[in-house]
């Protein structure tokens, strides 16, 4: 078998005329899965045959075409890629084919299907921006494979997915639907002897796994797969919820099909599903906080696994795995943080997970690690206003012992001592009088000093009602709530300033209530909040409200 270097070895030595490079090594394959296939069709009609005569694209196409009512991949390659052998600009080159039988050869087995299609679409696509969603990063589709209880017998898999997965599970039957199937699931079952039936259908709005004795209800799996399409809107896709006769969609609001597709695959599902969700999904508000509530309410949430940034080279969104479990009796949910440096590794330029073994004892034993897991209680996750953000449940030692010091001390909500109002976009209106717009960026380090050379202007006319709520007044407590979080500083317009001056949205204004706003006890309690704000017991706090990127 070729391992993933030498594979990519072996492609980098061929020099490919035709334009369509990627569809051209693709068909390696298909080469292969002929070549293995040879024993059911004519044998004229081999692989075997075709090699040890004279090799020609014409004679390729028409190879294929005789044997395709025998082999299912063939139908699938000439009703999608004919174009390869077909293109009239630049099609695939006798030479291009040759290179490639004489690759399939001399070789006895490919790297895993989806392995190899992944590599062949980063090597040819290494310096472009060309994007596909079907390619996450393979240390995350084996943990999420032996994510899988093994005593499941029957997997589910919908959407167009990460199915690299399949590599680490073992004694699944596997049931995969999608839209314009691919060939991926056909070559898998031949060339990696997998296990999985397949329909060219929409889940969404035609799912075909159907219950057979109740045509009314779908089909039910022990276990299931979601890796999301992120962002799939719905009218880009013509996709239409709102007459599903199947009941699925309680909380899915919108464009975007994030929640539909959640909803969708819980309703087909038993007993687990593991979902791969962006970490926006864990903190957000709408329809997103009214899908977690109800996890929590049903019990089903069993764990949530924060995975580090940057482990997919095609997009750097923070993505978490959320694991639910039907069947599940006690009322905690584990959370795990692999973030942490002992589960990464460098594997060249890119950083990828690690240590497998400890994740899975972590995750099957529910153990609680300093600030690696936590198995925290529904109703502590009911008090956070259903948020699954993992820095509310797994401190660092410094927090911890922060918390602990803090117990000593009486303690007061901010807006008992202030108004906290998060700053407002204003546009700029071309005409009008001046204002002026600070941003974090203008924070100093030791604090906040005015200078009368503002970098950012902006004129306003008709916003001048929204300005009296907006602008700063001496003494206001500006805390950043996005980019760089938790920058603190202090305002004190100068004298000599005649234009008001307002915040970017990035930004909180803190101020306080209730005192003469020129008196010395004023300002001395604005300076004394933003000091404990800038210390580190300050800081610590401002960090635990930290989901994500925002505040």
């Amino acid at each position: 078998r070729l391992n993933e270097i030498e594979f990519i070895k072996n492609i980098k030595k061929l020099k490919l005329e035709c334009e369509h490079r990627e569809e051209a090594l693709y068909l390696l394959y298909i080469l292969m899965a002929w070549k293995k296939s040879s024993d059911d069709i004519k044998g004229k009609f081999s692989f075997e045959n075709f090699y040890n005569a004279k090799i020609e694209v014409d004679k390729f196409y028409s190879i294929l075409e005789e044997i395709k009512s025998e082999l299912v991949f063939v139908q699938l390659f000439l009703l999608n890629d004919i174009s390869l052998l077909k293109n009239s600009t630049s099609p695939l080159q006798n030479s291009d084919l040759i290179q490639l039988c004489n690759l399939i050869n001399a070789t006895e087995s490919l790297p895993y299907v989806s392995i190899g299609f992944k590599l062949i679409h980063e090597y040819i696509n290494k310096n472009s921006k060309k994007n596909n969603e079907l390619y996450i990063d393979s240390s995350i589709a084996k943990l999420t494979g032996r994510l899988i209880n093994e005593n499941s017998k029957t997997l589910y898999i919908p959407f167009i997915n990460n199915l690299e997965s399949l590599h680490y599970i073992d004694n699944k039957k596997v049931y995969h639907e999608v839209k314009n199937s691919s060939l991926i699931p056909e070559l898998l079952n031949i060339l990696n002897n997998t296990d999985i039936t397949y329909r060219d259908s929409e889940p969404l709005t035609d799912p075909s796994f159907i219950n057979k004795t109740a045509p009314h209800l779908l089909e039910q799996f022990d276990s299931s797969i979601l890796f999301l399409p992120f962002g799939r809107k719905e009218d880009t896709h013509h996709i239409d919820l709102d007459s599903d006769k199947f009941n699925r969609f309680h909380y899915h609001k919108g464009i975007i099909l994030d929640i539909a597709s959640a909803e969708h695959t819980l309703s087909q599902t038993k007993n687990q599903a593991i979902l791969y969700m962006p970490v926006g999904f864990t903190y957000r508000s709408g329809s997103e906080e009214k899908f977690r509530e109800n996890l929590i309410k049903k019990n089903y949430l069993e764990a949530i696994i924060q995975l580090a940034p940057n482990l997919n080279s095609n997009t750097s969104i923070e993505t978490t795995i959320i694991i639910i479990n039907k069947q599940k009796t006690d009322d905690k949910v584990q959370f795990i943080n692999l973030k942490d440096s002992r589960f990464l590794k460098k594997d060249g330029r890119k950083v990828i997970l690690s240590n497998f073994d400890t994740i899975l004892d972590i995750y099957q034993n529910s153990k609680e690690i300093q600030n690696i897991s936590a198995n925290i209680s529904n109703e502590e996750i009911k008090n956070n206003k259903y948020s699954f953000a993992i820095d509310r449940y797994i401190k660092s030692q410094e927090s911890s012992e922060i918390k602990k010091h803090l117990l000593s001390y009486k303690v007061r909500e901010l807006q008992s001592i202030a108004n906290v109002r998060k700053s407002q976009l204003f546009s700029n209106e071309d005409e009008g009088r001046i204002i002026y717009e600070l941003a974090p960026s203008d924070f100093t380090e030791s604090g906040f000093t005015l200078s009368s050379n503002h970098n950012k202007l902006k004129r306003i006319k008709t916003q001048e009602r929204k300005l009296q709520i907006y602008k700063l007044e001496k003494f206001d407590i500006l805390v950043s709530t996005k980019g760089t979080i938790g920058k603190v500083a202090i305002f004190d317009k100068l004298s000599s300033d005649k234009n008001d001056i307002i915040v970017s949205q990035a930004n909180v204004i803190v101020r306080l209530y209730d005192i003469k706003k020129e008196s010395i006890e004023h300002k001395d309690q604005a300076i004394e909040l933003y000091m404990f704000l800038k210390s580190n017991i300050g800081q610590n706090i401002l960090k635990e409200l930290v989901s994500g990127t925002a505040m």
